[in-house]
């Protein structure tokens, strides 16, 4: 999805569908073996290629010693914020959802429909929300300030992503539970998509060039 951010011509939102797709497929691989999944990462190798034939290479400028603007931070604080919370809804899905079915009992994913359509469900949401969030932050910033911005941004989401499991962890301990935990990783994120809405948030941004 960074990739087709610094495409000619290409400035909306990005496609979130191949993870969401591995993830499916690695479901699927796993019933044969634990290590099987990870062979989806070969998938990465064809694509080195393809991104060195087709991603362009900025005009490299003669001029030394300029410095960089500085970021516009106060404007960063709100995407980076839902960026940082989303990457944490994102990984409950990856992380949680084998313990999710393994209370209900369930041994098969075809025994129990309502938890896989609430699983299809979330990652349709996640799916929608990580391009979305880049695209807010992105827009918000001059062509030389987004390669950092982009950095920021991973780092964030990277982030939400590794305190998952130990604040879901944390509040099942606390709270009696991993359903109670989901719960209330799920009512904070409707408050946060319900505070991206409020007339105080900074609307998304017209692609600055």
């Amino acid at each position: 999805m960074w990739v087709a951010r610094f495409r000619r011509g290409r400035g909306g939102p990005h496609d979130q569908r191949g993870p969401h797709g591995q993830v499916h497929i690695s479901s699927t691989f796993g019933a044969h073996g634990w290590r099987t999944p990870f062979w989806l990462y070969a998938t990465s190798l064809p694509l080195c290629l393809l991104t060195a034939r087709y991603v362009w290479q900025p005009p490299q400028h003669a001029e030394t010693g300029r410095k960089l603007p500085p970021l516009p931070w106060r404007t960063l604080l709100a995407p980076l914020g839902v960026t940082l919370i989303g990457g944490l809804v994102f990984y409950v899905l990856i992380v949680e959802l084998s313990y999710v079915l393994t209370g209900l009992g369930v041994t098969s994913a075809t025994t129990i429909p309502v938890a896989i359509s609430a699983a299809v469900l979330t990652g349709l949401g996640d799916g929608l929300l990580l391009p979305s969030a880049l695209t807010w932050t992105l827009n918000s910033l001059d062509f030389d300030q987004r390669g950092r911005g982009t950095g920021i941004w991973t780092s964030a989401l990277f982030l939400g992503q590794f305190i998952c499991p130990l604040v879901v962890l944390a509040l099942s301990g606390a709270l009696g539970g991993l359903p109670v935990a989901l719960m209330i990783v799920g009512a904070v994120a409707v408050a946060v998509a319900v505070g991206t809405r409020l007339p105080h948030t900074a609307p998304l941004a017209q692609p600055r060039r």
